[in-house]
């Protein structure tokens, strides 16, 4: 609801203290099922993550060069957040979340640069 009212930095506030919520979470309950892990740890947390980019461009009118820049320097974050997932706790539902928000992002991308020349 506060995004479509346009109540970007308090929308940003709430994904903050969520994330942290989402990482005690994720660390407190490491060891569950997989079929509990991935809808309700796993998958929250790598959307609140890539929210958080999203809601932070909103936030600041990225429609600027060096927004754009900074924007496309920051959406290796997630390839870091993943691996880091990957790499350091053998946790391959992040890499997998974090895959496929990244190849929604790819496409929607592409379909915007194709549609706007």
């Amino acid at each position: 609801m506060l995004w479509v009212r346009g109540l970007f930095w308090a929308a940003e506030l709430l994904l903050i203290v969520n994330f942290f919520n989402l990482t005690s979470l994720y660390f407190r309950h490491s060891t569950t099922p997989r079929f509990v892990h991935i809808p309700v740890v796993s998958a929250p947390y790598a959307w609140t993550f890539v929210a958080l980019f999203w809601d932070g461009a909103a936030m600041v009118h990225a429609r600027t060069l060096p927004a754009r820049i900074l924007a496309n320097i920051a959406i290796w974050g997630i390839l870091g957040f993943g691996g880091f997932f990957i790499l350091a706790f053998k946790d391959y539902t992040m890499g997998f979340e974090l895959a496929i928000l990244s190849l929604c992002k790819s496409t929607d991308s592409t379909t915007q640069s194709l549609t706007c020349n």
